[in-house]
């Protein structure tokens, strides 16, 4: 029988709605606080998510947690599958009752008495909601009023929303109708897929292609590239989680980057206010707007070049599900190109690095890596950071036409990141732009717009705080600006040639002396099995070149054939310290694995801490030491090189490290270096190196006879994104304001983590402070800075001048 249970106030779906100013990017829910027992299951309607918990159903709405238990009207606090209809009803299984909520009612059903199920209280079970009635396990109907089983002769394997929203059980090839809690009609269709719908169209997933579903057949409509786990959402388009990766798309098929969450995904769960919910293995998940720009990574082009340009500052190859990596016409010369970051922190003498070999995604507590996208922040929970490509050409446009009614603003222009949000620790002042308007902010609407280098810019900002929970080491604080760019003109020295301007910003508390920034390249020059490296000390070069005459194919990877290019790294900005070569193996000449290892090799050490020494493998070759690998002359055959000493030509990779200093609190550093590939003109693979060092040398002076613009960084930013109306309304005060050394804070309802910003966005002061504290900033030079305020439950950002 059917008890009815006491009426509570209705549980509303008229929540506030998704707020994509302030949410537009991927929004994690850490379940730890809310959820304390984790979840079971998600299920999206309107605008609202409902939460499967052992601890009773939990109901999300924006940002906040309603929990409903069996003090409030359930049947019992344990959730095993939850859903809703678009009525308001709720329905909650349990391990051994059925709780239907609608119309301020609780109705609960008892196992073995209102219905026979066969359940496991660890059984994932899903529950469909459809025209009023839901479904149960394909075998159980229920609309509040009737409760009855619903099966077919065969077994049903899963169900679907097909066209003309009509339900379907599938059992085999059979197809079953159903309506109103019965099945009413039946058809045979050929070929077992995997299926999803969403009540206007319904795709199937079978081998190696994607089909359509027309009431009555399939038909193939795409390629199946990468689907296994699929979900339909409301708007037609096809999600899936493949990896680490998450995939939308049917005929054009979208892929995320691993620089957007840390875990690895499980599943498409559900949708809700225009989002997708995806869950990840470790019990959280992660929400996305259904429009949300996927490509996080920019192919650069060019002339002939494609440069691949992530989010987290590195070059190349990273684990995505393509292959690109950095390409003249096609074919690679470079793998991947990575940030190694290393010093000594000046108080406790302990070694720090920041360093990865490759790109990658986060799917344990043991493989994480050091760099992650997005600036350097406190809060990482809203996550849309990608690359960013502006074109010389663009910005000409937008000056000319910003205020034209038929102008489309370039999206990367509008969206450009000058500034970060103070709420979330992020310095206030980011991407460089040029300041039209000249009020401090960035307003591409009033004329503002990116400040770039050459024809064509890529610009990311990545950081090294992120995952230093994940690798239960200190950070070393460090946040990084990249802009690549280059040149389309006939300018025959700046041809093949792309530049790497990066500006390292110290956001943490330690201060660092031998402080030396480095570029690990993995040299694939066409065949990645067949070259040599080097370095030109007189230069500030070091280069990879074929090892043998005929650059074949070699499986996947094409060939350069004859007359094999080389390519090359100069330093413009630092002289070239070292250059270290290491084998793609494990030992003490092979990959770093430990701080200590990637320090040693960005001094000229190996990893037991040896010193480099010149001749052989360079392990205790002589007693001459160095700090150059093989820095002879490949062309002329004299000094040490791979050839001198007979090494067979195979895949290289090697480590060129600038030269060091001291890197405190609050400073920027700057560091810049080209890429070239040069096209050979001789008739060996060596000769090519020749050709090599006039294009370093044309590049280098071309470099030097610049005048760059310097980077502008004086924004003012206070009033960004959602805290303008907080800035503009607050209630809280500093007096006097301006002031020469102190100011009082008035207006603060609970103590307050304060931090004042400069201009630039540098973190000059943070401490602790309450209502009519008075705080000192005689030590802080003339001008403007940022307060923020932040409690509990109240948020400040205000502007001080110091005079």
């Amino acid at each position: 029988m059917k008890h009815l249970l006491r009426s509570l106030l209705l549980i509303s779906f008229y929540f506030l709605f998704f707020d994509a100013n302030a949410q537009g990017g991927w929004e994690f829910d850490n379940d730890s606080n809310q959820l304390p027992y984790g979840y079971r299951d998600l299920f999206g309607v309107g605008d609202s998510l409902l939460i499967a918990t052992n601890a009773g159903l939990v109901i999300k709405e924006g940002n906040n947690f309603t929990t409903i238990n069996q003090s409030a009207g359930l049947a019992e606090d344990t959730v095993i599958a939850v859903a809703g209809g678009d009525n308001g009803a709720i329905l909650c299984l349990h391990p051994n009752h059925i709780t239907y909520y609608s119309n301020s009612t609780f109705i609960t059903y008892t196992n073995g008495v209102d219905y026979n199920l066969s359940l496991s209280v660890y059984e994932e079970v899903e529950l469909i909601f459809h025209n009023g009635w839901f479904y149960l396990k394909n075998e159980l109907a229920l609309n509040g009023n009737i409760i009855h089983s619903i099966q077919p002769y065969q077994s049903v394997s899963y169900s679907f929303n097909g066209p003309n929203n009509t339900l379907y059980f599938i059992a085999n090839t059979k197809y079953y109708e159903v309506a109103n809690g019965d099945i009413v009609d039946s058809l045979l269709v050929s070929g077992n897929y995997t299926i999803v719908g969403n009540g206007q169209t319904a795709y199937g997933i079978k081998n190696d292609s994607i089909y359509e579903f027309n009431g009555s057949s399939w038909t193939a409509v795409a390629d199946n590239k990468w689907h296994s786990d699929i979900y339909l959402d409301s708007e037609g388009e096809l999600w899936s989680v493949s990896g680490n990766h998450i995939i939308r798309g049917v005929t054009n098929q979208e892929y995320s980057t691993p620089y957007t969450y840390n875990q690895l995904p499980n599943e498409i769960s559900t949708e809700y206010a225009n989002k997708i919910v995806v869950s990840f293995y470790d019990t959280r998940w992660v929400e996305v707007p259904l429009w949300i720009p996927f490509n996080g990574v920019e192919i650069l082009e060019l002339g002939d070049l494609q440069v691949k340009v992530n989010p987290d500052g590195s070059l190349g190859k990273n684990a995505d599900m393509t292959n690109q990596t950095v390409n003249f016409d096609g074919v690679g010369f470079i793998f991947s190109g990575q940030t190694w970051l290393s010093g000594i922190e000046t108080s406790s003498q302990d070694t720090f690095v920041s360093a990865d070999r490759y790109s990658g995604y986060y799917n344990d507590e043991d493989d994480h890596y050091r760099f992650s996208s997005g600036p350097y922040a406190d809060v990482f929970n809203y996550r849309n950071y990608k690359t960013y490509q502006v074109t010389a050409q663009e910005i000409q446009n937008h000056i000319a036409n910003y205020n034209s009614p038929n102008y489309t603003m370039p999206a990367d222009i509008q969206y450009w990141p000058a500034h970060g949000n103070p709420a979330r620790g992020e310095a206030i002042c980011l991407a460089p732009f040029v300041d039209a308007d000249g009020d401090g902010d960035y307003h591409p609407e009033n004329g503002d717009y990116p400040q770039i280098r050459g024809d064509k810019a890529a610009y990311t900002i990545f950081n090294d705080k992120y995952t230093e929970n994940y690798l239960n080491q200190p950070s070393m604080g460090i946040e990084g600006h990249m802009m690549v760019y280059g040149y389309e003109n006939t300018n025959s020295s700046l041809e093949n040639t792309f530049f790497v301007n990066y500006r390292f910003v110290n956001r943490g508390n330690n201060n660092y002396e031998n402080f030396k920034i480095g570029e690990f390249i993995d040299f694939d020059l066409g065949n990645p099995y067949d070259d040599y490296v080097g370095c030109d000390t007189t230069l500030n070069l070091y280069y990879a070149y074929n090892g043998d005459d005929i650059d074949e194919d070699n499986g996947g990877s094409p060939g350069f054939g004859v007359n094999t290019p080389a390519v090359g790294i100069v330093y413009l900005s630092d002289t070239l310290s070292s250059f270290m070569y290491f084998n793609n193996a494990l030992g003490t000449l092979g990959d770093p694995e430990t701080n200590a290892d990637y320090y040693n090799y960005m001094n000229g050490y190996w990893k037991d801490g040896t010193h480099l020494t010149v001749g052989g493998n360079g392990y205790d070759s002589t007693t001459v030491q160095t700090n150059y690998m093989f820095s002879g002359d490949p062309v002329t055959q004299t000094g040490w090189t791979e050839a001198s000493v007979g090494n067979t030509p195979y895949d290289r990779r090697g480590v060129g490290t600038g030269e060091a200093r001291n890197f405190n609190a609050g400073d920027t550093i700057e560091f810049e270096f080209a890429i070239m590939l040069a096209e050979n003109t001789s008739t060996t693979a060596a000769g090519a190196i020749t050709d090599l060092r006039n294009q370093t040398s044309d590049v280098a002076q071309w470099y030097n006879n610049q005048s760059f613009d310097p980077w502008y960084s004086g924004c003012v930013g206070a009033t960004v994104g959602i805290e303008e109306e907080a800035v503009n309304n607050s209630t809280v005060t500093l007096y006097p304001n301006p002031t020469q050394s102190t100011f009082t804070i008035s207006g603060l309802e609970e103590q307050a983590q304060m931090r004042v910003y400069a201009l630039d966005g540098s973190l000059m002061l943070q401490e602790k402070v309450s209502n009519r504290q008075s705080v000192d900033v005689s030590q802080l030079a003339k001008g403007i800075y940022i307060i923020q305020l932040l409690g509990n439950d109240q948020q400040e950002n205000l502007r001080l001048v110091i005079q």
